[in-house]
C-alpha cells in the first residue's frame, strides 16, 4: 500500500458539500488532490480548497463525489482518509477502490480562471442559496461558527466577492454575473492567487 495523500474526514465532507452533481462537466464531480498538498473542489461559483496536505507524485489525482459520500457515511469526525494507490482507506481500512490519475481526456480543471479579473458583484448579486452552500461547507470544517458568513470583501466601489482565508482554508463565493478571466491583483483576488501558489 503506497500512501499517496490523507485527509482529514471534516475536510473531506465539507468539499463534498459544495459539489453540484447536476452539472455535466463530470471532471466537477469530485475532489482534486495536487502536487502542491492541496485538496480542491468546485462548481464554478463556489470553490474551496485546504492545503498543507501531503503532495502527490505525477498527474493529479480524482476521488468521485458518489463513491466519497459512501465511504465517509460511518467514519468517524476526527478520522483520516488515505488516499493510495490501491484503494481509499479509513483508518487504515480499505473501503473504496483506487483513485482517478489525470489524462488528456479528463483534467484538474483550471482552478485560477475560478477568480475574476475583478470581484465586481454587488452583495444583492449573491444566490443566498449558494451563499448558504458554502456557509454549511465552512461549518462542517470548523472554519465558521453557527449563523456566520464568508466575509463580503470589497475591491473598490461596487466590487466584492465572499472569501475566506487561513494558512489551510480557502473559500470563494462568486457574485452572479461576473467574468472568470484570468486574475488581476486586486486586494481580494490575491488573497486567493496566494493560497493557490499562482
Amino acid at each position: 500500500m503506497n500512501v499517496l495523500t490523507t485527509i482529514n474526514v471534516l475536510a473531506a465532507k465539507a468539499l463534498l458539500a459544495i459539489i453540484n452533481l447536476e452539472d455535466e462537466r463530470k471532471h466537477l464531480h469530485g475532489v482534486w488532490f495536487d502536487s502542491n498538498g492541496r485538496a480542491m473542489a468546485t462548481d464554478g461559483h463556489l470553490l474551496l480548497a485546504f492545503a498543507g496536505l501531503q503532495a502527490i507524485s505525477g498527474p493529479e489525482l480524482f476521488v468521485g463525489a458518489l463513491e466519497l459520500k459512501e465511504i465517509l457515511k460511518g467514519a468517524k469526525p476526527r478520522a483520516t482518509l488515505g488516499i493510495c494507490d490501491d484503494g481509499l482507506y479509513v483508518e487504515s481500512r480499505r473501503v473504496g477502490v483506487a483513485p482517478r490519475r489525470a489524462d488528456a481526456e479528463f483534467k484538474m480543471p483550471d482552478w485560477v480562471r475560478i477568480v475574476p479579473t475583478q470581484f465586481n458583484g454587488h452583495a444583492a448579486q449573491f444566490d443566498s442559496a449558494i451563499v448558504e452552500q458554502m456557509r454549511h461547507a465552512l461549518e462542517i470544517c470548523e472554519q465558521l461558527k453557527d449563523g456566520a458568513l464568508p466575509r463580503l470583501v470589497t475591491n473598490g466601489p461596487g466590487r466584492c466577492a465572499m472569501v475566506e482565508t487561513s494558512d489551510h482554508v480557502m473559500a470563494l463565493v462568486m457574485p452572479l454575473g461576473v467574468d472568470r478571466n484570468p486574475p488581476d491583483t486586486n486586494e481580494a483576488a490575491a488573497r486567493v492567487l496566494r493560497f493557490l501558489g499562482t
